[in-house]
């Protein structure tokens, strides 16, 4: 979704109680044009910290499970040495910026 900078701004909206003791931030990303995309962070207190634990956009895909549906399809074609390197080229990819 972020793959660079142009001028985008994020707005905080809020938060409010989420499901089973967690707590929704309600953001939006304003877009160089002016155009908006929903952003709900789904955080989670885990003794003296705050943590994010679910990314919801435009109030309807969940991060989360989207990366779930994608490793267990994985799992299924070409089980686990797919998913280690599945996983190792997400790493790679986040140690090289």
């Amino acid at each position: 979704m972020f793959d660079g900078y142009n001028g985008e701004v994020f707005r905080q909206l809020g938060e409010k109680d989420g499901p089973r003791n967690t707590r929704l931030v309600m953001t939006e990303l304003v877009k160089s044009d002016k155009s908006t995309v929903s952003i709900a962070y789904l955080t989670r207190n885990f003794g003296d910290r705050w943590q994010i634990i679910d990314v919801i956009v435009d109030s309807g895909i969940s991060e989360l499970l989207v990366r779930k549906s994608e490793y267990n399809l994985v799992l299924k074609e070409k089980g686990i040495p797919g998913l280690i390197d599945l996983l190792n080229a997400k790493a790679d990819q986040l140690i090289s910026g």
